[in-house]
């Protein structure tokens, strides 16, 4: 249900403070150096920065994470190895730029065969291995998992209208099942790839109504000003106090 999924969410994004390397006997994480034994890598596909309610945005559109962003270590200037999906996942699986593994789009191209996958190097040191992805080039990523659980079909949504992804509660869900099957002090890997930020767009409904309702009145509200703009712009007498508000809205 939608209250374990969350309480799993927070539980895995707190308690997974750092990563560490098999060979490593320590690391350092937020509260000193320790060995973690549950690592948990949830990547959201195509969501900007500068849409996240704790970094400005305006909206509330991330109240969960907003949540747990005092609890947090965020990096201010991470960047990614491209602006495809499948490509930038390799480089952060793999640690090598996208000419180096091989991955260059996303139509499943082949990797590389002698690379070393984190997943590989994590499974080599004791720890299970799960992968839990929402589209279906991310099955080019399978190697070194114990298990690679991913979308495989279009969803019929009816009236001619697919869905090409999993969404979020039926991956996450996915993972949870694999998690119940470990043993309790078993030491774990387990990576979620989530999907719905990217189009085309099938938020559910209570989210999808709200954001319809407020962009209703954030549009009134610029067509306000916009309306004092074009009056006061011939006048020459466009103040800051408009145009900040033109911009906030």
């Amino acid at each position: 249900n939608d209250l374990s999924r969350r309480g799993f969410l927070q539980s895995s994004l707190l308690a997974s403070g750092a990563l560490t390397l098999p060979g490593c006997e320590l690391i350092f994480g937020p509260g000193g150096p320790f060995k973690p034994k549950r690592i948990f890598l949830i990547t959201l596909d195509t969501i900007r920065r500068d849409h996240f309610s704790f970094h400005g945005y305006p909206r509330e559109t991330t109240p969960f994470l907003t949540s747990i962003f005092e609890k947090s270590v965020v990096f201010q200037e991470a960047l990614c190895a491209c602006s495809n999906t499948l490509p930038s996942h390799a480089s952060l699986m793999s640690g090598l730029h996208v000419e180096q593994h091989g991955a260059r789009n996303n139509n499943l191209s082949a990797l590389h065969p002698d690379l070393y996958m984190l997943a590989e190097y994590l499974g080599d040191g004791g720890y299970k291995t799960g992968a839990f992805t929402s589209v279906i080039w991310m099955q080019a990523l399978q190697q070194g998992f114990d298990i690679h659980d991913s979308y495989t079909k279009p969803y019929d949504l009816g009236d001619g209208e697919f869905r090409y992804y999993r969404q979020a509660d039926e991956t996450i869900d996915s993972s949870i099942e694999w998690l119940k099957g470990l043993e309790s002090d078993a030491s774990l890997f387990n990576w979620i790839h989530l999907y719905d930020p990217h189009d085309p767009y099938h938020p559910p409904e209570d989210l999808h109504q709200a954001m319809i309702n407020d962009y209703e009145e954030r549009s009134n509200l610029l067509y306000n000003h916009w309306t004092i703009f074009q009056k006061k712009s011939l006048q020459c007498e466009l103040f800051d106090g408009d145009k900040d508000a033109m911009i906030a809205a």
